[in-house]
């Protein structure tokens, strides 16, 4: 997560002048970053083209925009080449078709799926009503594939599980809806449950007494407890200190971001660009009724300095910062496409919304930029600038309205003379 929100926010310091341009190292950097991410959790691969379609709106150049697609493509292209020596397969990992139908097994019906023979025996044995979460269908003992501790999916079982996730989503669209949505729905409940299960629920919390490192077998035959002992050189165990640890599991019980709160964070961005755009509307508004008006000298009008107000204000597309508007969106669909992913490819967990709050949070710090910023151009009776610094317009346009009143008032002196 460090890395994708390191990424992100080094995406938005974009140069303040539209004529400048990104410089290439800058977004070759943050390429590098989120496909350092994406190679810890695929789940993040969607953020790549995100940034590079992020760059692309905001013109930041052509050598910037490949700068960034090469260096997030290449460290994945490797990973993928590893993976192949290693497994025989190009792919990051060969468990997405296998996740991918666990998601679907959560509302698969045979009887209306008819998949072929060879792909029957993944049909969920268990009424729908009494199948577990998706995030734990491939661990039950129900389970078509007999999963046992250190067991790697074949290529085979992977491509066959793909092949029926994607079959029963053309059949039971409607279910698939449903399930995610429903997915969604937890992440912004004001209480959390202990989902998919009570034990993967309790590895996020503090224990209340000593605890010891499973023994089941990985991969290679190793055990967790057996590497760590080796590493610590010890018994692989976590000891509870008192009274730090009460005080700990009393926060963690108590204190944390609720579900709505979640959901408050989302939705400012979007409150924020729907007023930004009311604004921005009842501006124009304004300046057409304020054309066939007598205008006094200073207030605007055909002869006033751009910026001044009035009909010869300049329109003002980005509000009070023309460049946060992008980088708003571009926080924004990041921390949405997190959101949405797990539970249309996976599950929903708890843990997947904890990469949603740091780009919620700087689209909304953005968002309310450019509302504050706007908000006080229209108090002070100016409309918001197209681009460039806003208080360097600001001290720009008083310049220009002192020296038209200046002009004005030697023009109406030397007449008088006269």
């Amino acid at each position: 997560m460090f890395l994708a929100v390191a990424a992100v926010t080094l995406l938005c310091r974009l140069p303040a002048s539209r004529g400048e341009r990104m410089s290439a190292w800058q977004a070759a950097t943050a390429g590098l970053l989120l496909a350092l991410a994406c190679v810890a959790r695929p789940v993040g691969i969607p953020l790549i083209v995100i940034a590079v379609g992020y760059l692309v709106i905001c013109r930041a150049g052509w050598r910037a925009v490949i700068a960034a697609g090469a260096a997030a493509t290449a460290p994945l292209a490797g990973g993928v080449l590893w993976y192949h020596a290693t497994y025989g397969q190009f792919a990051l990992d060969a468990t997405n078709g296998v996740y991918l139908w666990a998601r679907t097994a959560a509302f698969a019906d045979c009887g209306i799926i008819k998949p072929p023979s060879r792909e029957a025996w993944l049909c969920p044995r268990l009424p729908p009503s009494q199948r577990a979460a998706s995030a734990a269908q491939v661990w039950q003992p129900t389970s078509p594939f007999h999963w046992r501790h250190g067991q790697i999916f074949s290529a085979s079982e992977n491509d066959l599980a793909m092949r029926f996730a994607l079959r029963a989503i053309a059949a039971q669209p409607a279910g698939y809806t449903r399930t995610v949505i429903s997915s969604l729905a937890r992440g912004f409940a004001w209480d959390r449950t202990s989902y998919p299960t009570r034990y993967t629920a309790s590895l996020y919390t503090f224990a209340g007494a000593k605890t010891w490192l499973p023994t089941w077998p990985e991969p290679g035959g190793r055990t967790a407890a057996g590497t760590a002992r080796a590493y610590a050189d010890g018994p692989a165990a976590t000891a509870v200190v008192a009274p730090c640890s009460t005080l700990m599991r009393w926060y963690q019980r108590y204190v944390y971001l609720r579900g709505p709160l979640v959901a408050l964070i989302l939705a400012l961005p979007v409150m924020g660009g729907a007023a930004g755009a009311a604004a921005l509307a009842g501006s124009a508004r304004k300046r057409r009724a304020a054309r066939g008006a007598p205008t006094a000298p200073g207030a605007g009008g055909p002869g006033a300095a751009p910026g001044a107000g009035g009909p010869g204000a300049a329109p003002g597309r980005g509000g009070g910062c023309p460049r946060c508007r992008p980088a708003q969106w571009f926080c924004w669909s990041a921390a949405v496409a997190l959101l949405v992913i797990p539970p249309l490819t996976v599950d929903f967990d708890y843990r997947y919304v904890l990469a949603v709050v740091p780009f919620g949070c700087l689209a909304a710090a953005l968002a309310a930029r450019r509302f504050l910023l706007a908000a006080g151009r229209y108090r002070a009776g100016r409309t918001p600038r197209r681009g460039g610094n806003s208080a360097v317009a600001s001290i720009r346009t008083d310049r220009q309205r002192q020296d038209l009143t200046a002009r004005q008032a030697g023009t109406v002196q030397g007449r008088t003379g006269a």
